[in-house]
Order: structure tokens, then C-alpha cells, then sequence
């Protein structure tokens, strides 16, 4: 994988997480900085996006060194699958899945400008990747969302050669908003998919 660092887009959002009768680390709870949108979409903060060169370089010196004499070490970055995923996911860790459900009834239109700062978000990461060169293609066997794996020939859909430019129309992406369960097709396509279609019409 390429290192890289995409800040939280709200710094004062904690997780607190407890373990099962196993010990596994799975339910959690968060802070809810967001509880009340309107003064809280002051928090929501946009901070730089950064790739560690040289650590991805060792790693794959590394990796080469380990296995390469049986196995090809390729560079992925499932950032380009993940772009755009978990808007809905944001809103219920930042507001609470009450907090966020009442608010698209009694504060409509910050629920909008939650959901345009996460898609800016979103499409600013994008355009990063793009422009740092580090779209990889993610049609062979590669993790696309809800336990389905990336074969196809069809990807990407122009004549490409080592040493190309990847582009999001060249990659599949996952997006999803399982937390919108509980609302109507109508709100979900009022508040939720025209942010989610503005990341993946580019794919």
C-alpha cells in the first residue's frame, strides 16, 4: 500500500471502543462533536494529505527481498476504491444516528453543508491522488466493497501502457450509505445520493 494520511475532517471526534467475551476490539461509541450540527459544523476542519515516498519505498525493497523471487510486489492503494465511501458514516459518527436522522427534519439545510464539506473532502482527495500520481488500478484481485472482489476486463476502458496516468475513470469505486436505512427514498435522494454520485459519476 502507499502510505498515506488523510486527516480526520473533525479533530475533535474520539472513539472509544470496547471489546467482545473474545477480546476482539468491535463495538464503540464516539463523542458526537456534531450532537448539534449547527454550532458544531465550526469543528469540521480541512487539513493537508500527505504520501511517505520513502517509507512505501522500503516497504516495497522489503517486500521484494522477502518474496519477490517467487511473487510479483506491486504498488496498490485502496484509497482509490475508498475515496468517496462513508458520507452517511461520517454524519453518524459525528452527530449520533438520532442527532443526525432529526436533523434533516429540524436543520435541513446545515445537513447540506455537512454533506458539501464532506464531498469537497472527497473530491479534493481525489484530485490529490491525481495529481500525485498515485491512482493504481484495482481490477484484479482487489477488495471493491461488501465482500465482492474487482476481476473484470473491461477496466480501465481505454488503451493503457506502463507508465500511464491512472484516472478514476479508469478504477472501480465503492460507495455506500448503510446508515441511511431508516430513511425514505425521498430523503436519501434529497440529503445523501446527489454527494455520493457527484465522487462516483467520476469513476
Amino acid at each position: 500500500q502507499w502510505d498515506i494520511t488523510r486527516p480526520e475532517i473533525c479533530p475533535d471526534l474520539k472513539i472509544t471502543k470496547v471489546a467482545d467475551a473474545t477480546g476482539r476490539m468491535l463495538g464503540y461509541e464516539t463523542n458526537r462533536p456534531l450532537a448539534d450540527l449547527k454550532s458544531g459544523m465550526a469543528k469540521l476542519e480541512r487539513r493537508e494529505f500527505s504520501v511517505d515516498r520513502n517509507l512505501t519505498a522500503r516497504k516495497m525493497q522489503a517486500f521484494n527481498a522477502a518474496f519477490g523471487d517467487i511473487l510479483p510486489v506491486k504498488l496498490v492503494n485502496e484509497h482509490v476504491t475508498r475515496v468517496g465511501n462513508g458520507m452517511a458514516q461520517k454524519a453518524v459518527k459525528l452527530m449520533g444516528m438520532d442527532n443526525f436522522y432529526i436533523a434533516m427534519l429540524d436543520d435541513p439545510a446545515n445537513v447540506h453543508r455537512f454533506f458539501k464539506f464532506v464531498a469537497d473532502e472527497a473530491e479534493d482527495f481525489m484530485n490529490w491522488l491525481i495529481e500525485e500520481d498515485l491512482f493504481c488500478l484495482n481490477n484484479g484481485e482487489f477488495w471493491c466493497g461488501s465482500g465482492s472482489i474487482a476481476y473484470t476486463d473491461e477496466l480501465p476502458r481505454r488503451e493503457t501502457k506502463d507508465g500511464d496516468k491512472y484516472l478514476p475513470e479508469d478504477c472501480w469505486c465503492f460507495i455506500e450509505a448503510q446508515e441511511a436505512v431508516g430513511i425514505s427514498n425521498e430523503m436519501f435522494a434529497e440529503f445523501i445520493f446527489p454527494y455520493m454520485e457527484r465522487i462516483a459519476s467520476r469513476f
